[in-house]
């Protein structure tokens, strides 16, 4: 049984974090209705990154992905919390609060809102943060972003990938399948019309980026070669240097990204089975062809590579548990037009699927 009428929950969601959402579970489950206020401070004009329409979209979107069973109302308001209360008829407020530091100014703010409505203290609680969920917070992971580093443990995945357009300008989509399949040829086709449209489009390689890693001249990449050139090919890496080369293979990616306004295709024959969803924020398009793939699958330079219906089935995977992701599959044929998946990916970006 609920222990309140009616309660509310003042945040920025600049932008909402995991946070946040477990905020809204916990405090819809002690009201029988919550109202989850965006309330507007004129003090942050123009500093925003997410403006006002979408950061209440990708509340309501949060709530409704994440916080089965709470009855909540998103609002946006430019009055103060005190107005919103009582003009919203509350007989309860929540605040959240993840160390000393948080509690010391919600305290302050009590007084400041008991000095505006005497009353008010006694009906506010205070939430204390989860605390697997201490250390997130929405200036870390714009930051993250901003680096295209993985923000998900942050945030939602649909907001990392808002976030990348928003600061980076970015779409992206990762594009694989079986070697031989005409990955490249399909890429350079879809950027060609895509420019076509006055729109920029890019295309990374990631079997080309590891090659360029190797034959970086830095210290670390020498000392990783170094490493691996002791292992054989038939051998499994030790954990500790899967873990050197990821780190070094991200650093590289992630400076590729880097300045890459627009349309990115990201190929490799391997994004699936190496766990690289979030590095396209779960968009891909898996190619097949039964006409272009060798019989002998002679082109496949690495063994495990799976069949194009586990790939398909591993970003579905991932894009339902991240409950977000463009994951279709293109059959490409020796009569089928080239400029088939530059078609489809441009009229999702433009309708904001991608």
């Amino acid at each position: 049984m609920a222990n309140h009428r009616k309660g509310i929950l003042p945040l920025s969601g600049d932008p909402i974090t995991w946070g946040h959402i477990d905020l809204i579970q916990r405090a819809g489950t002690e009201c029988e209705h919550l109202l989850v206020a965006v309330l507007h401070n004129p003090s942050k004009d123009g500093s925003h990154v997410i403006d006002e329409e979408e950061r209440i979209e990708h509340v309501k979107k949060a709530i409704k992905d994440f916080c089965p069973g709470v009855k909540a109302t998103v609002v946006v308001s430019e009055q103060g919390l005190t107005d919103v209360f009582i003009r919203e008829n509350c007989d309860v407020v929540y605040r959240g609060a993840r160390d000393q530091h948080d509690r010391d100014y919600e305290n302050q703010q009590l007084i400041y809102h008991e000095m505006v409505l005497p009353g008010i203290k006694d009906r506010t609680i205070i939430l204390e943060a989860d605390p697997k969920l201490k250390h997130v917070q929405s200036t870390v992971a714009r930051n993250f972003a901003g680096q295209h580093l993985d923000a998900t443990a942050l945030v939602p995945m649909f907001v990392q990938a808002r976030l990348w357009r928003k600061i980076h300008k970015q779409k992206v989509i990762g594009v694989t399948g079986l070697p031989g399949v005409g990955k490249t040829t399909l890429i350079q086709a879809a950027l060609k019309l895509i420019r076509e449209d006055k729109l920029p489009a890019h295309h990374v390689d990631l079997n080309k980026l590891m090659e360029d890693l190797l034959a970086e001249d830095s210290p670390g990449a020498k000392a990783l070669k170094a490493r691996l050139e002791t292992h054989s090919k038939k051998e499994s890496l030790p954990e500790d240097l899967q873990t050197l080369l990821f780190a070094h293979f991200s650093r590289v990616y992630r400076q590729e990204l880097k300045g890459r306004s627009g349309i990115v295709f990201v190929e490799s024959s391997y994004l699936a089975e190496d766990g690289l969803f979030h590095w396209t924020n779960n968009n891909s398009v898996v190619i097949t062809s039964k006409e272009l793939l060798p019989p002998d699958n002679s082109q496949r330079e690495r063994g495990e590579a799976w069949e194009p219906e586990r790939k398909l089935e591993a970003y579905k995977a991932a894009a339902e548990k991240d409950k977000y992701g463009l994951v279709f599959s293109l059959e490409n044929t020796k009569t089928g037009s080239n400029e088939c998946l530059g078609a489809i990916v441009l009229a999702k970006a433009k309708s904001r699927g991608l």
